[in-house]
């Protein structure tokens, strides 16, 4: 049994995460998100970038992951619609 139910919206948004290329941005989001680095300077120094970088590559990758989530959602809303019809 799952831990959680899961609706379209949030199943859209993990495909739309697990989509993303393994790059500097992803893993930006991975270790802001899933492993809460701090401090962001020193966890930026690691991978070689500035701070400011760090937080370019997060907004880059949250702004993708949004566009891709809005597309599978949409996708699969007029799926659904079209599958109604039939």
């Amino acid at each position: 049994q799952p831990d959680v139910i899961m609706s379209a919206e949030l199943q859209a948004l993990n495909l739309a995460i697990a989509a993303q290329p393994m790059d500097t941005a992803r893993k930006v989001f991975i270790l802001t998100y899933v492993h809460e680095v701090s401090p962001v300077k020193a966890a930026a120094d690691a991978l070689g970038i500035s701070r400011m970088t760090w937080y370019r590559h997060l907004w880059k990758f949250r702004e993708s992951v949004y566009i891709a989530h809005k597309a599978i959602l949409a996708e699969n809303l007029a799926c659904r619609a079209e599958l109604a019809s039939e």
